[in-house]
């Protein structure tokens, strides 16, 4: 699929499917628009494809399918769709429908259970009110649910409290569902984060099996029901702060079967007194979870290290558009250097497989047998290679360095990470290494927000 969508014959209005146990469907179409489909070459297909693929026992074929649309396109349907329906609702009612009220229609929303979360800029025309509450039955109705509300500027009270204002309905509680977990929260009391999908999904490949894990930043279990659920932790600890996340999170334990393996820790994680136990931290605060680095230092085991999730908004310089990796078109990312990888080991599944380091991707190690050797037995079953990052969109690894910031704050931080360690267990070297750097989404105008998977290790005297 990436091949044939840097080639420029992949159809984005259409998804790839499944046919049967043997043929999957990926849509086509014709390099050039003023081509028709019969100069659809399959030959050259099947050349692009076993060249670039090394794909040599691929049979392709060229058949018109009902392929479905994709979720881009579907979307882009259904708000057309909606503003016809409003369209036609308004002149019935003696209305005039103008250019303003066609933009005022959302192109986009969040679906959670039977509720819909609205974007503020969209259905501000006060216009609206006095078709109210007609207006928001068919919104609802044309999108399956029963309540609608706009979501507003988060409150800048520590809790980061939603501001929710209902058009249709008047409870916020909800049931939300990713990779199997159940979600339950009050809309109008906790934030739940669609963009951070990607991350939950890596987190849930983990595995972590005999493993102890602290979330200092539990919320309503983002990822510590990941560790439990799916990666499968033998306990977490889970602090959080705000009453209505702890609610939430202690009836997400429960709904989703996990509650024996886990305590929380209600309050102000900085008074956390547990040490030395966890053998993984998952510190998921942004912009900056730096004050709970020290935090995370203390927790972790003075005996053997283990590792730090450390998530932060990274600020990048703007530069010249160029295609993203594996895409042709244009697009606002750093033109990377290309560079060559080393073949690295695969983890057949086992939970500790031994994977060498670059040296260099050490901080400040000592000269010893241990820190030369750069043998270091990782739990992780997709850790890379130091200065070896995955592709955020489709987490495969990419041949490309990322831009000069992340690395520059992976390399502060894994100093600065050290010296803690330092700090809070004295009796000790320490040494850091960036395992690994994930690209979560980004923000406009160049922000990114990045997880670094931190290595800490105590060496042997």
């Amino acid at each position: 699929r990436e091949i044939l969508k840097r080639e420029n014959y992949l159809d984005r209005n259409r998804r790839t499917c499944k046919l049967d146990e043997d043929r999957l469907a990926i849509p086509v179409k014709p390099k050039d628009e003023n081509s028709s489909h019969k100069e659809l070459c399959v030959r050259h297909i099947s050349d692009i494809l076993k060249m670039h693929g090394n794909l040599t026992d691929l049979l392709v074929e060229i058949s018109y399918e009902d392929v479905p649309l994709s979720k881009a396109k579907l979307l882009q349907k259904k708000r057309s769709q909606l503003a016809e329906k409003l369209e036609t609702f308004v002149k019935e009612n003696n209305g005039r429908w103008s250019t303003d009220l066609e933009k005022d229609v959302p192109t986009a929303w969040e679906k959670h259970g039977d509720l819909v979360l609205i974007p503020q800029k969209y259905f501000s025309s006060p216009v609206w009110t006095q078709y109210a509450p007609a207006c928001w039955e068919i919104v609802a109705q044309h999108l399956g649910v029963r309540r609608l509300a706009i979501k507003q500027t988060i409150s800048n009270d520590g809790y980061r409290t939603p501001n929710v204002r209902f058009l249709l309905g008047d409870t916020g509680w909800v049931q939300h569902i990713d990779n199997g977990i159940k979600y339950n929260y009050d809309v109008t009391k906790c934030m739940f984060s669609a963009g951070n999908i990607t991350e939950k999904l890596r987190v849930a490949g983990f595995d972590c099996s005999g493993e102890t894990v602290l979330d200092l930043y539990a919320g309503i279990g983002y990822f510590t029901l990941p560790y439990l659920v799916h990666a499968k932790a033998a306990f977490v600890h889970a602090c959080e702060w705000n009453p209505d996340s702890v609610e939430a999170l202690r009836n997400n334990l429960k709904i989703n079967n996990v509650s024996d393996r886990c305590q929380i820790h209600a309050g102000d994680n900085r008074q956390f007194q547990l040490t030395d136990f966890a053998d993984r931290v998952n510190l998921g605060l942004i912009p900056s979870s730096e004050e709970g680095w020290p935090i995370a230092c203390r927790a972790l085991k003075s005996s053997s290290g283990g590792i730090l999730h450390i998530h932060s908004n990274v600020e990048r310089k703007a530069r010249r558009k160029c295609g993203s990796v594996g895409d042709n078109s244009s697009s606002e990312v750093e033109c990377c250097e290309e560079t060559t990888l080393d073949d690295r080991p695969k983890n057949s599944g086992n939970k500790a497989v031994t994977e060498s380091i670059d040296p260099d991707a050490y901080h400040n190690c000592p000269e010893s047998e241990e820190c030369s050797t750069a043998q270091i037995s990782l739990t992780h079953r997709d850790f890379s290679s130091s200065h070896k990052f995955n592709n955020h969109k489709d987490n495969k690894e990419s041949t490309y360095v990322p831009c000069s910031e992340w690395l520059m704050w992976a390399e502060q931080t894994a100093a600065t990470v050290k010296e803690i360690l330092q700090d809070k267990h004295p009796e000790t070297e320490w040494c850091t290494g960036i395992l690994h750097i994930e690209h979560v989404k980004s923000y406009a105008p160049h922000i990114d927000h990045l997880v670094l998977d931190l290595h800490c290790q105590p060496l042997k005297k």
